[in-house]
């Protein structure tokens, strides 16, 4: 059984300590006489005479042939580490310790660095976004795939009524592409002009959206609070007070400011659409849109108890 590691007198220079990690000598060496060590009991139990190979009288005898001078110290039945401790790897105060976190890897100061850095476990991010009564709110991302899914199932409904609200405009393009193609055949570089959607027509059609969406929206939402877009993204729309569908009311207001970019056939009304869409990505803490703002409502994960 080999000796416990410990502080041990050095055996090429009895003067000094010399560390022993339990296994092998260390480079680690302090002077008997330090004053952090003059009152202990270092090197009392271990001398220069335990560590000699057989047959060496001195550390100054090179008979050994390159061979270290002393050997890997043995323990002996009954026998206590020789650093005045009662454990394997202790030390006296001051010594151990202290000359292996100098010399070795120092791992405490090491994790007390990296969390200093903003070090985070991983698996762990920020807490997402609830309202005041626990339930949380939807991303931005779900709120846009159910828009686009009930705004395609609504105008595919509606197609047969725009056909013939644009009938007399459709005509005019396919006119003017036979007018084009008749251009290039002839090898002309002069394209016809264009014809244009009339303004009436364009706030029909825009109007009869609005009414569709408005019929759509309120309905399902006062009953649900939730579309069949926001069906399948798993999200609805509740009051702002509580976790219930919201009134009539406020959820016509809602729709009427969600759907007023459509009644504004310019710029501006585009402008207004990208905007009211994009709020919720800045609006905080409730992430709301413009609509939501106007009918104290907001947009959350799950599903609604339905209005008795």
């Amino acid at each position: 059984m080999t000796q416990p590691s410990g502080w041990y007198d050095d055996p090429q220079d009895p003067a000094y300590l010399r560390y022993f990690d339990g296994v092998t000598w260390t480079d680690h060496r302090a002077p008997k006489q330090a004053s952090q060590v003059a009152q202990s009991h270092i090197g009392e139990g271990a001398h220069v005479e335990d560590f000699r190979r057989p047959g060496q009288q001195s550390h100054h005898d090179d008979r050994s042939g390159g061979q270290s001078p002393y050997v890997v110290p043995t323990a002996r039945p009954g026998d206590a580490p020789r650093d005045g401790t009662d454990r394997p790897g202790g030390g006296p105060k001051g010594h151990q310790q202290q000359g292996y976190h100098q010399h070795g890897y120092q791992q405490q100061g090491y994790q007390q660095r990296g969390y200093q850095h903003g070090y985070q476990p991983q698996g762990y991010g920020p807490a997402p976004a609830m309202t005041p009564d626990g339930h949380r709110l939807s991303g931005w991302w779900r709120r846009l795939g159910a828009l686009l899914i009930d705004g395609f199932l609504l105008n595919l409904l509606l197609s047969p009524l725009y056909v013939r609200l644009l009938g007399p405009t459709i005509d005019r393009w396919q006119g003017w592409w036979d007018e084009v193609g008749a251009a290039v055949d002839a090898g002309s570089s002069t394209v016809p002009p264009a014809p244009q959607i009339p303004l009436g027509i364009q706030l029909q059609v825009a109007a009869v959206m609005v009414l569709a969406f408005l019929i759509y929206e309120v309905f399902c939402l006062s009953r649900w609070g939730r579309t069949l877009g926001r069906v399948v993204t798993g999200i609805s729309v509740r009051a702002l007070e509580s976790p219930t569908p919201a009134p009539v009311g406020r959820l016509m207001l809602r729709t009427i400011v969600k759907r007023v970019g459509d009644l504004i056939p310019s710029v501006l009304g585009i402008a207004f659409t990208l905007l009211d869409g994009l709020f919720p990505l800045w609006d905080r803490p409730m992430r709301q849109a413009l609509h939501d703002k106007a009918g104290r409502t907001c947009v959350v994960v799950g599903k609604l108890p339905r209005r008795g």
